[in-house]
């Protein structure tokens, strides 16, 4: 899945599951889920990422 790659290649962070969950229009970007144990993310490509927001699940069951 190219989600999982993403995440690798961006934040050197491996997933095993994903859920798609919505796409923001906003940012014309698909929106998954996880379960994260361990959530240490590091910036791989610092020239293109802004900082990085944590919600929690009841924020996203609003969106869809």
């Amino acid at each position: 899945m190219a989600a999982r790659w993403e995440a690798r290649e961006e934040i050197d962070l491996k997933l095993s599951q994903m859920q798609y969950l919505i796409i923001d229009q906003d940012y014309d970007c698909d929106i998954y889920i996880c379960d994260i144990k361990r959530f240490k993310p590091r910036y791989m490509e610092p020239d293109k990422a802004g900082p990085w927001k944590h919600y929690l699940w009841g924020r996203f069951r609003k969106m869809t």
